[in-house]
């Protein structure tokens, strides 16, 4: 799950809603950001996480201080946490630059399907998506 929002006042990250109907907050989720569907810039979101290395990983850093790493372009990718053992309870600190569009991922889950257990699979009749999605529900 990912929410948007831009306050960017250049024309790249304009969508024609807010240029029609003034300037919001939230893009909305046909919108698209200097181009790009948010369909696309939630996979350009994974593709940066699964490109960093763990020990600098915004998806595993529970302080906000690894946040900048590898940010470029005209929005920013602001990570939930994985999740882990025990929920994440407490606060992150991350200073993003004026005029950036924020990406926020809202909820990380992790569903190992197809490993590593055998018996772990969809019911009969139950599609892999309503599988892997159910949990997270």
């Amino acid at each position: 799950m990912t929410a948007a929002c831009g306050v960017d006042d250049s024309p790249a990250l304009e969508t024609e809603d807010q240029a029609t109907h003034g300037r919001s907050l939230l893009f909305h989720e046909n919108a698209r950001p200097a181009g790009v569907s948010m369909e696309r810039w939630s996979e350009r979101m994974w593709k940066w996480i699964f490109r960093q290395p763990a020990e600098t990983n915004p998806l595993l850093d529970q302080t906000g201080a690894d946040c900048g790493v590898d940010q470029g372009g005209p929005v920013w990718f602001l990570p939930s946490i994985m999740p882990g053992g025990t929920v994440f309870v407490g606060e992150r600190s991350c200073t993003i630059p004026r005029g950036k569009a924020i990406l926020v991922q809202t909820a990380t889950y992790l569903n190992d399907y197809p490993c590593p257990d055998p018996n772990f699979h969809p019911a009969p009749g139950q599609s892999l998506y309503d599988f892997l999605i159910g949990p997270a529900r």
